[in-house]
């Protein structure tokens, strides 16, 4: 089964997708450098979060897993060190039937 490109695979490739990812984790995981503000925080930033991680993987197959994941993490306490972004790249990039065709796009 051909996966469709998504506009963020069109505008991006794999690599900087890993970038953003790895970016996007440690600003939810900063949040908690701010004391009191940090939970209140994530209820602003769990939204960005998978809205990103749904531009990047879509609904396809596991991709709405990855979106519930990284919304419910940011909004969960004390989950913030969790990947999820990250974790989402490596589901998409990481299955065999992608590694075929290349991290590149």
């Amino acid at each position: 089964m051909k996966r469709r490109r998504n506009q963020l695979d069109r505008m991006m490739g794999g690599w900087s997708q890993l970038a953003l990812c790895v970016v996007l984790d440690v600003v939810g995981a900063l949040t908690y450098l701010i004391p009191g503000v940090g939970e209140l925080a994530d209820i602003v930033y769990a939204p960005i979060q998978a809205g990103f991680i749904y531009s990047m993987v879509g609904a396809e197959e596991w991709g709405m897993f990855w979106v519930v994941t990284g919304f419910v993490e940011e909004l969960l306490p004390f989950v913030d060190i969790v990947p999820s972004c990250t974790l989402a790249w490596a589901w998409k990039y990481g299955r065999p039937a992608n590694i075929s065709r290349g991290i590149t796009g």
